[in-house]
């Protein structure tokens, strides 16, 4: 009995398979009704007449660039004017992709890849890929250095929120580039900051009482690409916090923040009565 209760249960999620892949492809166009088509005229027929914005976004990092230079505009528009799509026989779903373009006419835009185009796979008779990569690198290349940068001299400051209090934590040891306002000119500044002993640290501190069991944020004025969490150990040992919520109980204790940025690097301190 208990064999064909197990059959049975592995015909139905057979059978719901079936149809939800069918339903996946009910949802793509009938290719064989399709034409091939230039990337020019499905870009016309989205009914954008004069392309004044691209954007290009890269499909493994997720990095995106944008221009409105018409001189790189023309460029790229010229160079996928004589490419054609051809439906792909093959619609099965694939994963991943490597570039994405944005074309953008006032508020009407076109989206496309090097293989598809609204909810169909195609196969191009050129290299869309290598064009789409030549724009981005070409966009790069425009931006001056420092574009986005945190406009000061020094790293921006930390705050970790556990609740309704806030501990203002302390910039240690850092390494930070930055514009000279006037000049233009990238500058670099590094300052080491040593600390106490923990003993000293802990005994000269007025240390506010945090709840772990609260809501806790670390908030950075300017957000780094990464950072990382460490606990000063009353016995000087540097541990790795996976969560702020497992500390939870230990007391007085100085809490490490190493962050990154692409403008540079810096260490924060905090301490703490962590309840």
């Amino acid at each position: 009995m208990k064999k064909w209760w197990l059959l049975n249960i592995i015909l139905m999620v057979l059978m719901l398979s079936g149809c939800m892949s069918s339903q996946a492809n009910d949802n793509r166009p009938d290719v064989s009704k399709l034409e091939p088509q230039s990337l020019s005229e499905m870009i016309q027929d989205a009914g954008l007449e004069n392309v004044d914005a691209l954007e290009v976004q890269s499909g493994s990092t997720g990095e995106k660039k944008d221009t409105t230079d018409p001189i790189l505009i023309n460029e790229f528009m010229k160079q996928i004017a004589s490419v054609t799509y051809t439906p792909d026989p093959n619609q099965e779903e694939r994963i991943g992709w490597v570039y994405r373009v944005t074309a953008n006419d006032g508020d009407k835009s076109f989206e496309f890849y090097p293989n598809y185009v609204e909810n169909v796979y195609y196969l191009a008779d050129g290299d869309v890929k290598e064009m789409m990569e030549a724009l981005f690198q070409e966009i790069e290349k425009q931006e001056p250095v420092g574009a986005g940068w945190y406009p000061t001299q020094s790293p921006p400051t930390l705050e970790l929120q556990v609740g309704s209090e806030t501990v203002r934590m302390g910039l240690g040891s850092y390494q930070w580039n930055y514009i000279e306002k006037g000049t233009g000119e990238v500058l670099s500044i590094a300052a080491e900051a040593a600390m106490a002993p923990i003993e000293q640290v802990l005994a000269l501190s007025n240390p506010p009482k945090v709840n772990m069991n609260q809501m806790t944020n670390i908030i950075f004025v300017y957000k780094p690409q990464t950072y990382t969490l460490t606990l000063w150990t009353d016995d000087d040992a540097m541990v790795p916090i996976t969560s702020l919520q497992d500390l939870k109980g230990i007391g007085p204790a100085v809490i490490q923040v190493s962050a990154e940025w692409e403008q540079g690097k810096a260490m924060y301190y905090g301490v703490m009565d962590i309840q």
